[in-house]
């Protein structure tokens, strides 16, 4: 019995093709997120948020982004990472929350696909507060002392019920210790200076903020 042997000749683009389709072929990975954040997060009508995604993809592949939300309003740059939204309306006529869902997909043009969310409060603008409310204030003193500091103390609440304020402290004449600040309230020292620039009366300031971006300022005096 004799053996015969063949022999195929195939095209090197062939093997070329079928090599590099075997490698990419079910081993894609969908975009990872890394942050996600808002600010605000809590707006009126009329009122603009931005959203903000981190991503990353181990693949290397170009990331597309599309921001979409679940209540009427218009965005600004929503096919990038980075974008702004502005609600148009409120379903909450009382100062309550209408949460709105905003959603971003993250995909890598090979099929990859990943969907994050973030929720928006969007209140009315019908007779509600806006800043936040000042509850107490103090110093420990109203006259520069001759050696030594004086001590200011403030505590706001929210009428937006925000978990927490942001305080600012400055002054135009002597130093401010760091402040120590809660969610609430917040406490710096002053001391004076060396000496005092002409007649300058020394004030303290404070501002405190809320998650929508408005302030109350808050002034102290002191009689030299």
């Amino acid at each position: 019995m004799s053996c015969r042997r063949e022999w195929w000749v195939v095209p090197l683009s062939w093997v070329l093709w079928g090599a590099l389709s075997a490698c990419g072929s079910g081993d894609n990975v969908s975009p990872e997120v890394m942050e996600l954040s808002i600010w605000p997060s809590a707006v009126q009508v009329g009122q603009a948020s931005r959203v903000t995604i981190s991503t990353r993809d181990v693949d290397g592949d170009t990331q597309r982004y599309q921001w979409s939300a679940s209540c009427p309003g218009t965005w600004a740059e929503a096919s990038f990472a980075s974008a702004v939204f502005t609600p148009t309306e409120s379903s909450a006529d009382d100062g309550s929350c209408d949460t709105c869902v905003l959603s971003v997909d993250v995909t890598d043009g090979r099929g990859g696909r990943t969907r994050s969310a973030l929720d928006l409060c969007v209140k009315s603008t019908a007779g509600v507060s806006t800043a936040p409310r000042l509850v107490r204030s103090s110093q420990s003193s109203y006259r520069v002392p001759e050696n030594g500091s004086v001590s200011f103390e403030v505590s706001a609440m929210d009428p937006w019920g925000a978990p927490a304020l942001r305080f600012e402290w400055t002054t135009q004449v002597g130093t401010l210790s760091p402040p120590s600040s809660g969610a609430t309230t917040s406490q710096v020292t002053w001391s004076k200076p060396e000496r005092f620039p002409g007649d300058a009366r020394p004030r303290v300031e404070v501002r405190i903020t809320n998650d929508m971006g408005l302030s109350r300022r808050v002034v102290f005096e002191l009689n030299r």
